[in-house]
């Protein structure tokens, strides 16, 4: 919650230092962050309860229902992942139309640092596919490790590369400079 605050707030930066010539996010931030908690949700119920939809007969009395259980639940997380990152992203324009260079890195690192997430669902479909044949109450080692690394690559990518770009922002963006692109921005377009 706290990654899709954070680029919810470089978003609204960009809106403010642009002038508007970059829109507003569509709905607040805080409701893209209430969405996240409710992806993981989701997410959390598809792999560890429903097993990753693998109908593990112990997990109810009924295991087609945690078969449904389990893609609904899926289905809901990635539903939600695209509106989150179609908030972030949505009317974000070409780097290339914006004059300033620091704002232009701006615009660039929340593109990257959004399509990083793709990884995740990305990886999760990757491991399924690879446990189709498996039997359900078993699982590859391999695979299990395969996913532990990626994640954990994509958390660096993402959490760590925001803040990252954050520190590097402050060798190349004095406070001075920011406080007049704002100013600026009051008065006309980036």
């Amino acid at each position: 919650m706290l990654l899709t605050l954070d680029l919810g707030h470089l978003r609204e930066y960009l809106t403010a230092v642009s002038g508007g010539f970059i829109p507003a996010m569509r709905i607040a931030k805080e409701w893209a962050a209430l969405m996240q908690a409710a992806m993981i949700m989701f997410a959390t119920v598809y792999r560890f309860y429903t097993n990753e939809a693998r109908m593990v007969p112990y997990n109810l009395k009924n295991p087609r229902w945690t078969l449904f259980f389990g893609w609904f639940s899926f289905v809901a997380s990635s539903a939600l992942f695209c509106v989150i990152v179609w908030l972030l992203l949505a009317d974000l324009p070409d780097s290339s139309e914006i004059a300033v260079p620091s704002v232009r890195y701006d615009v660039n690192a929340l593109w990257y640092l959004v399509l990083f997430w793709v990884g995740y669902p990305a990886v999760t479909i990757l491991a399924r596919m690879a446990h189709s044949n498996v039997p359900r109450d078993e699982y590859s080692a391999s695979w299990s490790v395969f996913k532990d690394v990626a994640f954990a690559l994509l958390d660096v990518l993402s959490k760590g590369g925001l803040a990252l770009f954050f520190v590097l922002k402050l060798t190349y963006v004095s406070a001075a400079d920011e406080a007049e692109l704002l100013a600026r921005a009051n008065v006309t377009h980036v």
